[in-house]
């Protein structure tokens, strides 16, 4: 089970306009789409989302002052005193999930407890009071799974048997395990190394230091390697004891306990949500340092961020102190002319797209600036462009309605479009397609025109096809054309001979868009319509 089959539905229609390293392109501030659940009747038990986790079913476990949540995208199941499941405490602040699919969990006050298929084992660490309480937990290569609490008790489980460290000075801030499979401490203004075969039961624990800070608030693995650290209200990355990148200052500013929780997205992309009186909200980074910051300006229900959870779909959760739990989505895509009627788009082999607008010219936009593409001065004057297509060859076609008549014109050389044919003597023109020859084909009012290089050569209810009111073009990977009119349906065009599909087959008498999918017969039903 993936994570959401009902949100994920909408992104199976959509495309992504952004490119590789889409943070700093695409995060500007309401680039983003954001989802607010509170407490209530068959919602959050609690207000306060203050640990999540994704496991590796796909469900979503969320951590509150009420108890436990498990999440699939549409139902809460909350588990609390009230369940088989008998946790120490409902106060819930740390959830982790390890390599054998076991649940680790951190109350208040409480101390920890493992779950392994449904039972609850109480451990003996962080129990009696709230500095006590777990901040982090890692599983190191060996499967040892390591527990950090925020008065410096460090806890390592292997093999069924807990053994606990103190760290000096006492106040743990983090544990993690980087992709070398050295353990990494956070305590107090310390960051001390461990490497995990080197640890024994019931000995000291053997250390070394790692870089100096003077003020350390968070580290982070990195997926491509090293750590993230948030020190000296600055974020470097590090590989061992050596600086990689340096973000420079904190952006949220020098305010104290203002960095609440930090991870990477499924690109190593850097996320940090702060929280507590001087939260910010989330700033989310990208590989050059540049950031987006979510906050209440632009969606979330609150700035003080306690959780934070990518997910399977690229989506980031955020759970936050006294507002419930976030959805945060990049939006998919940008509006190039808002308030405008875009009629077609077709993209170039560099990278850029023409699109048609309705009532306007072309634009042509690549590398994000869009740009308005002219005609002939005075020739297409009041012009409304109804397609527009780059062939197999990188020519640039067009259909339009000017003031006058109708026609398909080419961009020349000189950047402006020309009329091919006598604009005053065409029909009205509404789709063009290039076959897999190159051979460029134009839907009108009056028929199936074929481009022979000086004029359109015409194919209508004379020659078999349906109605003349030609809307889509497509074809299979056998050749074979298949043409969508208005009100005479479906027609197929093979080797020259026009064969028209009946209702008995096909239901929709009006074709507006075909896209193929597959090269099976019609018999298989290999064309998708959108009435």
């Amino acid at each position: 089970m993936r994570l959401f089959p009902l949100f994920r539905a909408a992104f199976s229609l959509a495309v992504w306009l952004g490119g590789a390293d889409w943070a700093g392109a695409q995060f500007a501030q309401g680039q983003f789409s954001i989802d607010n659940w509170g407490a209530g009747p068959g919602l959050l038990p609690d207000d306060s989302v203050l640990a999540i986790t994704q496991t590796h079913d796909g469900y979503l476990w969320l951590g509150t002052l009420n108890g436990m949540v498990r999440f699939d995208g549409v139902r809460f199941t909350v588990f609390d005193e009230t369940n088989a499941l008998k946790l120490p405490s409902i106060n819930i602040v740390r959830i982790f999930e390890d390599s054998r699919s076991n649940l680790w969990v951190g109350t208040d006050t409480a101390g920890a407890a493992l779950i392994t298929e449904g039972r609850v084992e109480p451990l003996k660490i962080g129990r009696g009071q709230r500095e006590g309480h777990l901040v982090s937990i890692c599983e190191d290569a060996t499967g040892a799974v390591w527990l950090l609490t925020q008065n410096g008790q460090l806890g390592r489980y292997a093999k069924g048997h807990i053994d606990l460290w103190q760290m000096n000075p006492p106040m743990g801030k983090s544990v993690i395990a980087d992709k070398a499979g050295t353990i990494w401490i956070g305590a107090g203004n310390k960051i001390l190394s461990v490497a995990p075969q080197s640890v024994s039961s019931k000995a000291p624990l053997p250390t070394t230091d790692g870089p100096e800070v003077g003020s350390l608030d968070l580290l982070v693995p990195s997926q491509t390697g090293g750590y993230w650290c948030l020190a000296d209200h600055r974020i470097r990355k590090y590989s061992g004891k050596t600086i990689e990148l340096d973000f420079g200052p904190y952006p949220w500013g020098n305010a104290a306990d203002t960095v609440k929780v930090g991870c990477e997205d499924r690109e190593g992309h850097l996320i940090i949500g702060t929280g507590g009186l001087n939260g910010q909200g989330v700033f989310w980074f990208d590989a050059s340092g540049r950031f987006a910051r979510i906050c209440t300006t632009n969606g979330l229900s609150s700035d003080s961020v306690y959780a934070l959870q990518p997910d399977s779909d690229g989506d980031l959760w955020v759970g936050m102190e006294g507002r419930g739990l976030s959805r945060v989505r990049p939006k998919l895509f940008k509006v190039l002319e808002e308030g405008s009627v875009a009629q077609s788009v077709s993209p170039d082999d560099q990278g850029g797209l023409w699109i048609s607008v309705k009532l306007k010219d072309f634009i042509y936009d690549k590398d994000g600036v869009a740009r308005f593409v002219h005609a002939v001065p005075d020739l297409l004057r009041l012009i409304n462009p109804t397609a527009v297509l780059v062939d197999r060859q990188q020519e640039v076609w067009a259909v339009a309605r000017p003031a006058h008549g109708a026609g398909l014109f080419r961009l020349g050389q000189d950047g402006f479009f020309r009329g091919a044919l006598d604009v005053d003597r065409q029909p009205f023109m509404s789709v063009l397609f290039a076959d897999h020859t190159n051979g460029l084909w134009v839907g009108t009012e009056e028929g199936l025109g074929r481009w022979d290089g000086a004029r359109l050569q015409m194919l209508t209810t004379n020659d078999g096809l349906s109605a003349n009111n030609v809307h889509a073009i497509a074809q299979d990977r056998a050749g074979d054309l298949w043409i969508g009119t208005e009100l005479g349906g479906l027609n197929r065009l093979h080797q020259d001979h026009l064969q028209r599909l009946t209702r008995a087959t096909v239901s929709p008498a009006t074709i507006s868009r075909a896209s193929m999918w597959t090269t099976r017969t019609y018999s298989g039903l290999g064309l998708w319509v959108m009435d």
